[in-house]
């Protein structure tokens, strides 16, 4: 293990980003087992988490989110496409319900939207300038919000994604970059519609 760090190059922004993306991951799962019960957006936490439960305890129609407040009606609520809370719901079909999953899940998406944020940066300016950048977006507000059970920064993250595929795809004109594009700016933008593109 010794001899392979002996050889990766750290002066590579990529290998720096690589690292620091690793690192901010490992340093946001201090605690992420804990209720989402912080001085801010615990609400919406908590409608993501109950939509997420009740897919899992009673209907996991993604079309139909419910929850829990409306008395003796459905609980059906028309929300933004609940994509996160069916990724709980899916963890939870395997390994039983807890409402950290969404934290986790929102944390590695997030980590990937980083990386091809640097990727994307890299296209149009140089190595350090996309280094400079991730760095300033991976210490902004997305390192609090990273960790939350909210659509936004899964959006966020979906929605770079695909933007980097649509460059590539305008760049090279291959069909697989126009199909990422689509994909991921879809879901991106059905998860948080301000974030269409």
């Amino acid at each position: 293990m010794i001899g392979f760090i002996k050889h990766i190059d750290f002066k590579s922004p990529s290998v720096i980003i690589l690292s620091l993306i690793g690192l901010l991951f490992f340093i946001r799962l201090f605690h992420i087992t804990d209720p989402p019960v912080e001085i801010a957006h615990n609400w919406r936490q908590t409608t993501s988490l109950m939509v997420a439960r009740n897919f899992y305890q009673e209907d996991n129609n993604i079309f139909y989110p419910r929850i829990d407040d409306c008395g003796d009606k459905t609980g059906i609520i028309g929300m933004e496409f609940p994509l996160l809370s069916y990724a709980i719901y899916g963890v939870s079909t395997i390994f039983g319900y807890d409402h950290w999953y969404g934290r986790l899940i929102n944390l590695i998406i997030v980590s990937f939207g980083l990386w091809y944020f640097y990727r994307l940066i890299c296209l149009y300016f140089s190595q350090r300038t996309a280094l400079y950048s991730t760095i300033a977006l991976a210490l902004s507000g997305l390192f609090h919000y990273a960790r939350k059970v909210m659509p936004d920064p899964m959006a966020l993250s979906l929605v770079i994604i695909g933007l980097y595929n649509g460059v590539l795809y305008l760049r090279s004109g291959h069909w697989k970059y126009l199909i990422g594009y689509f994909v991921f700016a879809l879901f991106g933008s059905l998860v948080k519609i301000p974030f269409t593109i």
